[in-house]
């Protein structure tokens, strides 16, 4: 132990204890005295909780903790984002949406001071937002599978699942701007629901209609089931509850396909047959339908077996009528001045003289 002849210098950290005394040349000794000598180089440790430490729908509550093992904590101070320095006495919230991050330090007696660390909390509040159109908007689907199409955002990622028109949901599944999906059986309204869900749980519903049609139009002529004598005008009656009629077209027996707009004319004699059929507002298209139309403008043909030269009693005509098209309605005759009568079967002719019969036919 060597006599102090100078200040000298205590490096080691913490507390250490200077012990001293002295001696006079006579050698009387004096009494050991102590001194404390506290030294602290190392700054202190803070640590922040944010909880929860994932996407919140809430504010997040930020917890600080400081130690320092040897000169103790003096104080601990916090920014939030770009706001100002806060002495932290207690927990405090974060509630600016989106991600935030929070700065934190702490100091201890000695004044030695913490390099600056940071937490990061994450809020969202918001539920996602945008649109929703079942198959682009479109108001009716020929088949089931329809497009749900999405323009939707969030400040964090997004998850989506869809009821088809059932009232019940799938299952979650990615985000995507367009998926399919298949409405129920049976022709009519589908009311399309999706739901999307961000990060911090907020949830959006959105909700289209589309109108299911797989039924065909229906297509009726009003064409004559008998025989005209003259040009015949067909007029087309169409139907379709759902999507409405598209078109219309028909063909006069091996003639060209033409679009139906008005009423047209048949006139070629003898039979024809007219094809026709719709196509509705979706593409369902008709099987093709026939009408029958017949035209005989040529009287029929009537000819008559009269015994010749003179009879002494009475004289038997026999008419006979044909018609190779509507064929023979009826056949009328009349003798000299008298009224017209049908013919059924020969009659005779009692009159004395010559006479004159007269006969013609009418066709159907």
């Amino acid at each position: 132990m060597a006599p102090s002849t100078a200040p000298f210098a205590v490096t080691a950290e913490g507390t250490t204890t200077v012990y001293f005394w002295s001696a006079d040349a006579a050698g009387n000794g004096e009494t050991t005295g102590t001194a404390t000598v506290r030294i602290d180089r190392t700054a202190p440790v803070t640590t922040a909780t944010v909880t929860p430490a994932t996407w919140s729908a809430s504010p997040a509550t930020v917890t600080l903790s400081a130690t320092d093992a040897t000169s103790g904590v003096a104080t601990t101070r916090y920014r939030i984002g770009t706001g100002s320095v806060t002495t932290y006495t207690a927990p405090f919230a974060v509630s600016a949406q989106g991600t935030t991050t929070v700065y934190f330090w702490s100091v201890d007696v000695a004044g030695n001071t913490e390099s600056t660390k940071t937490a990061t909390a994450y809020v969202d509040s918001v539920a996602p937002t945008g649109t929703m159109l079942a198959s682009g908007g479109a108001a009716y689907t020929a088949t089931r599978t329809v497009t749900v199409d999405s323009a939707v955002t969030d400040l964090t990622g997004l998850q989506m699942r869809v009821d088809p028109g059932t009232g019940t949901f799938g299952g979650w599944f990615a985000y995507a701007a367009s998926v399919t999906t298949q409405v129920p059986s049976g022709d009519g309204t589908k009311t399309v629901r999706a739901e999307y869900r961000d990060l911090a749980g907020n949830v959006t519903t959105l909700t289209d209609t589309i109108i299911l049609d797989t039924t065909t139009p229906s297509t009726l002529s009003d064409a004559p089931a008998g025989w005209s004598g003259t040009t015949v005008t067909v007029t087309l009656s169409r139907a379709d509850a759902l999507s409405g009629v598209a078109w219309t077209r028909y063909r006069i027996g091996s003639g060209t396909v033409t679009t139906y707009t008005v009423p047209f004319a048949v006139s070629s004699a003898g039979t024809t047959t007219v094809c026709f059929w719709s196509c509705d507002g979706v593409g369902n298209v008709e099987a093709t339908q026939t009408a029958t139309v017949r035209i005989d403008r040529t009287a029929p043909s009537t000819t008559h077996q009269v015994p010749s030269g003179w009879r002494p009693m009475s004289a038997v005509v026999t008419l006979t009528a044909s018609d190779s098209q509507a064929g023979v309605a009826s056949t009328w005759y009349r003798i000299g001045s008298g009224a017209a009568q049908p013919y059924a079967s020969p009659f005779a002719v009692t009159d004395e003289g010559t006479v004159t019969v007269s006969y013609w036919s009418v066709d159907a």
